[in-house]
């Protein structure tokens, strides 16, 4: 051996050692930027402790033992107000941690405080769900907070395996929330169905990653987008035809049909009516609306940032199955009686609505897809509130039926009102809120010349408007023989739907703040 190899093996040792010993120096500054995920964990972790122990006590009055459900619900409120605190505490811009696999920048904490609020809006709702079932103890609630972890975690996820593994924590969190009512077969049925298909799709979501990455030997989503950056594509002709990057494609591609299952898009949709009908209605409004930001989210990141250079081969796929997904979502819904099955179907019609806003493939994509989504999220929470607090004095269950309706506005005016301004907004009626982003998403359409399709969007749009008119008509118009006495609806419940709907009335006025808003943050997805 020379002395020239002789020295470069020394320096070699020498940068080995320096990074062993400075390994730990490294993890310990990312855990300085991690705290607020530690605080979460921390959270969980004390919660299940404090809670089995606190659940295995017996009432001295009584020999039943304690239900510590409520106190979970109570306590809640504040971790969530103070995550808030501690997650917009860090003034830290951008930052990589554990050797790429965590990313966090402004847009990624702006997501956050939105999914937080969202959850602590839905605490309000919860706390007269648990009082009413018996049943449910801490366990729901802290699943329910893990998935809402799991859903804060997959924004930072800059990995495509970080990326797979996050997102089977938050479906493991969804099977169990959907069989969690013991007393329903229903339910329990429902979550064995999502679990079984649910587990078809993530094998077709890690499939695809192996190809991505015995083809390219890369998973991070900086290596992939410089990988993608020198692939020139014209057409469907690529310079670059090499047998790599074929299977790069199919891998992509079956990814891409991996989270349009995870949608529930057409015609990946078979799982979505069954359970969401057999779940509870809480759990049904939950799926559909808090961990949608975080998926769509993903979507964005994915192919508007990392696989932009070869979106161009997801294009084609997401305009068919949002054609597919209204024209079915549209006309299923019209011979649905049963109201979560309706909404069901009414939420595969939202979300061909939104893959088409995302196969435009630019800033006028992400711009209209962003507006519709927080439109969506926003009304449909108003919406499942106002179901929520539709609950039979007497037996204590809540409407199952749309001929349940009949008779709404003499038992409860204000909230049939509610109820009439939110259907009205969704299926896209002037001036009201959900009119906007149908007709962004149209005017979009027609710019790109796609008139045939606006058309056929148009008319299956007017078709959407039947279902939610016919609960209008049974809500002011039917009659029926037998009169259902409602519960009070909490306070708290009426302030929100209170304010969702003053806000979808009277949104026309000044509607330029939310345009702004998002029409300059979808620049961060596309830039």
């Amino acid at each position: 051996m020379n002395i020239l190899n002789l020295f470069n093996l020394t320096f070699d040792k020498k940068l080995l050692k320096y990074d062993l010993t400075s390994s730990y120096g490294l993890f310990s500054n990312d855990l300085s930027f991690f705290h607020f995920e530690i605080y979460f964990i921390l959270s969980i972790i004390t919660f299940l402790i404090f809670f089995v122990i606190l659940s295995n006590k017996k009432n001295y009055r009584s020999n039943y033992y304690l239900n510590v459900g409520g106190i979970f619900v109570n306590l809640l409120p504040f971790v969530i107000i103070l995550l808030i605190f501690i997650l917009n505490n860090n003034t830290s811009d951008s930052y990589y941690l554990f050797a790429g696999f965590y990313y966090s920048d402004a847009a990624i904490v702006f997501f956050k405080n939105i999914i937080l609020l969202g959850f602590l809006i839905f605490i309000f709702a919860i706390k007269q769900y648990i009082s009413h079932f018996k049943h449910y103890d801490f366990e729901f609630i802290l699943i329910l907070f893990i998935s809402l972890f799991s859903s804060i975690l997959l924004l930072n996820s800059n990995d495509l395996i970080s990326l797979f593994f996050i997102v089977e924590l938050q479906s493991l969190t969804f099977y169990i929330l959907v069989a969690s009512k013991q007393t329903s077969s229903f339910s329990t049925e429902s979550g064995l169905k999502y679990f079984i298909l649910g587990c078809f799709s993530s094998g077709i979501i890690l499939f695809g990653i192996s190809l991505i990455y015995g083809f390219t030997g890369l998973l991070s989503y900086t290596d992939l987008t410089l990988f993608l950056s020198e692939v020139q594509i014209t057409g469907f002709t690529l310079n670059s035809s090499s047998m790599s990057f074929s299977g790069f494609l199919v891998g992509f591609l079956l990814l891409t049909v991996g989270f349009l299952f995870k949608l529930g898009s057409v015609p990946f949709h078979m799982w979505m009516p069954d359970v969401y009908e057999g779940s509870p209605l809480f759990v049904t409004a939950y799926l559909s609306t808090i961990p949608k930001i975080a998926l769509m989210f993903v979507i964005f990141k994915l192919y508007y940032c990392i696989f932009f250079e070869v979106f161009l081969f997801a294009q084609g796929l997401f305009t068919l199955t949002a054609l597919f997904s209204i024209i079915l979502g549209s006309v299923a819904a019209i011979y649905q009686i049963k109201l979560k099955r309706m909404l069901t179907y009414s939420m595969i019609t939202n979300t061909g609505y939104l893959l088409f806003g995302l196969s435009l493939g630019d800033i006028s994509g992400i711009y209209v897809t962003l507006f519709y989504l927080i439109s969506y999220i926003f009304i449909m929470v108003g919406l499942f509130f106002c179901f929520l607090s539709l609950r039979d004095r007497s037996s204590g269950l809540l409407v199952k039926r749309i001929n349940m309706f009949s008779n709404l506005f003499e038992v409860n005016p204000f909230l049939s009102f509610s109820i009439f301004i939110l259907l009205f907004s969704i299926a896209g009626v002037p001036p009201l809120l959900g009119f906007y982003s149908k007709f962004f998403l149209f005017l979009f359409s027609l710019k790109y010349k796609m008139y045939w399709l606006t058309i056929l969007f148009v008319i299956f749009s007017v078709i959407s408007v039947f279902y939610y008119i016919r609960l209008v008509k049974l809500m002011y118009f039917n009659r029926s023989t037998g009169w259902v006495f409602l519960s009070d609806v909490p306070f708290l419940n009426s302030l929100v739907i209170s304010v969702i709907t003053i806000v979808n009335v009277f949104f026309f006025f000044n509607p330029n703040l939310l345009f702004k808003l998002i029409y300059n943050f979808s620049f961060y997805f596309y830039i």
